[in-house]
């Protein structure tokens, strides 16, 4: 059941980043218009300041690395994984080619790639820490 949940929660993230691959160039724009802003809002006290394009950026690498984070939580293999991810990846700027205004760009599909590869060691770095702090309090409840 378990085993159920994760790849669906896996399979809703890549239908949710396929729609937004959907939208259309204004469409897509005015929303990262407006995450553009928040995010500056945000980050003014820093006196730092991210352009459009780079807040598309780091959407991509955040959204895969969810994707790839989520991917290895549900199917378990490294190299399945990454495979599976990188080619979400690829369908997704498929469908961008076809969406209003939008474009096919292989840039996107490595900067996506990358972040899945970011999601899948971060999943397997936290698992590894949970292992050890499970072990260690094994260890000790046996010692007391």
């Amino acid at each position: 059941m378990k085993k159920r949940i994760k790849l669906g929660l896996f399979v809703i993230w890549t239908l949710f980043i396929w729609s937004r691959s959907m939208q259309s160039a204004v469409e897509s724009s005015v929303e990262s218009g407006k995450a553009t802003s928040i995010i500056n809002y945000i980050i003014l006290v820093f006196g730092a300041v991210f352009t459009e394009h780079l807040v598309r950026k780091i959407a991509h690498v955040v959204e895969y690395a969810l994707l790839g984070f989520l991917g290895k939580n549900a199917i378990n293999r490294f190299s399945m994984t990454a495979i599976i991810c990188i080619l979400v990846a690829v369908i997704d700027e498929i469908i961008q080619k076809f969406s209003p205004g939008r474009s096919c760009q292989l840039s996107d599909v490595m900067l996506d790639s990358f972040g899945a590869l970011i999601g899948i060691f971060v999943f397997i770095l936290f698992t590894g820490i949970i292992k050890k702090i499970k072990k260690s309090r094994n260890k000790d409840n046996i010692c007391t």
